[in-house]
């Protein structure tokens, strides 16, 4: 395993070389564990809000492309 001379702690797992999966396996797992779990939640709430904006944009997109005309 190579490792790069300078490299923040996100990218630094990208920028070494590993001589086979199971090694790359075993830096990932290191790695998860050593996420703060705050993060993690963080993370997830962030993907919920960003799905609620996507479903919300598209619901407004299909009712403004209905021909309320047609309804009388």
């Amino acid at each position: 395993m190579q490792k790069a001379e300078k490299c923040t702690k996100q990218a630094c797992i990208l920028l070494i070389s590993y001589e086979d999966v199971d090694q790359l396996r075993e830096r990932l797992i290191s790695m998860w564990c050593e996420l703060d779990q705050s993060v993690v939640s963080h993370a997830i709430d962030e993907w919920r809000r960003r799905l609620l904006i996507a479903t919300l944009k598209i619901t407004i997109s299909k009712w403004q492309h209905c021909k309320f005309d047609n309804w009388r």
